[in-house]
C-alpha cells in the first residue's frame, strides 16, 4: 500500500470511491438524509470549500480509498497539531471523510490510512 496526497485528476477516482463505498446509503436511505452520488465536479467543490488535504491510498498503483483531513493547532502549554477528519458536505452525516472501495474493505486499509497520515 502507498499513501499520497491528492493530485489534479484524482477527483474522478475520489467520486468513484465515494459512490461505490456509499452505494447502499445512496440507494436506500430516505430523502431526509440526502445521500446522492457525487461527481468529479463535487470533489473539486469540496477542495474549494476548505478541505486542506485529500489523501489517497493505493494498492497495486490503483486508488482504493481516500481521507479528507486538515491539521489544526491546539494551543495550550504546547502547540499540538491535531488531525481532523472532515465531512465533504453538511448533508452526508460526516461519513464521506474516509472511504474505501467495498472490495477492499475489512483489509486494514482505512486503519493504515489513518495511522500513516
Amino acid at each position: 500500500m502507498r499513501i499520497r496526497q491528492f493530485r489534479k485528476g484524482d477527483e474522478n477516482n475520489i467520486a468513484d470511491i465515494y459512490n461505490r463505498a456509499f452505494h447502499e446509503q445512496i440507494e436506500t436511505l430516505p430523502e431526509i438524509y440526502r445521500y446522492r452520488s457525487v461527481t468529479p465536479e463535487d470533489v473539486i467543490q469540496w477542495r474549494r470549500g476548505g478541505v486542506n488535504t485529500l489523501w489517497i491510498v493505493e494498492t497495486d498503483d490503483q486508488p482504493v480509498g481516500y481521507a479528507q483531513v486538515r491539521v489544526e493547532l491546539e494551543h495550550g502549554d504546547q502547540d499540538i497539531p491535531v488531525l481532523q477528519f472532515m465531512p465533504a458536505r453538511n448533508w452526508d452525516l460526516e461519513q464521506s471523510n474516509l472511504a474505501v472501495l467495498p472490495a477492499n474493505q475489512r483489509n486494514g486499509i482505512a486503519a493504515y490510512l489513518i495511522e500513516e497520515i
